[in-house]
């Protein structure tokens, strides 16, 4: 009886979906593995960690899956926003720390 609850606290105790050892951060910016968040988003799979090193991204991009965006430091995304015809632009700045 006490190796079942036992079990049975294990069980419960596991997470649902397996962590996945493969899914390294992405460093983005002078220094990291990828110079520019384009190319970083085109390569990035699903639920990949994207961190900015500091620095300032500038475009626009389409996120189009489960990621994370983490920034250090002085890191800087300058977004540009396209318009439907007859709207204005929209710019959008976000930075860490």
């Amino acid at each position: 009886m006490r190796a079942i609850v036992l079990l049975l606290a294990l069980l419960v105790a596991m997470p649902i979906a397996p962590a996945r050892a493969d899914q390294a951060v992405m460093r983005v910016g002078i220094g990291g593995e990828y110079a520019h968040l384009a190319d970083a988003l085109a390569a990035a799979p699903i639920g990949a960690t994207l961190e900015l090193l500091p620095g300032v991204q500038q475009g626009q991009w389409t996120i189009d899956r489960s990621l994370t965006l983490r920034g250090q430091p002085g890191a800087v995304l300058m977004a540009r926003a396209a318009a439907p015809c007859g709207r204005s632009l929209h710019r959008a700045c976000a930075s860490a720390g």
